[in-house]
């Protein structure tokens, strides 16, 4: 399955943890500016908040979540959480 994902895994850490967020933030990603925005900042404030009460591994993956409204990859395979991403 590595070798069909070769794009895949050169791509920074923050943009291939946004493929987990695809059917989350599906409607949000093809909202216009800023309706993007107010759940970014909203997403953010709650990164923030568990990031200041000390747990930093759940604030890391709300910021990812968070910037992954901007920019994230996007698999063309709908099942590709059960047969792996192929983007030879």
């Amino acid at each position: 399955m590595e070798s069909k994902r070769k794009m895949f895994e050169r791509l920074p850490a923050f943009l291939k943890a946004g493929v987990y967020y695809t059917t989350k933030l599906e409607a949000t990603r093809k909202q216009s500016y800023y309706p993007r925005l107010f759940a970014f900042q909203l997403i953010m404030k709650s990164a923030n908040t568990q990031y200041h009460q000390g747990d930093s591994g759940s604030a890391c993956r709300k910021y990812e979540e968070a910037y992954s409204i901007w920019r994230y990859f996007y698999s063309n395979n709908p099942k590709w959480n059960t047969e792996g991403i192929d983007d030879t």
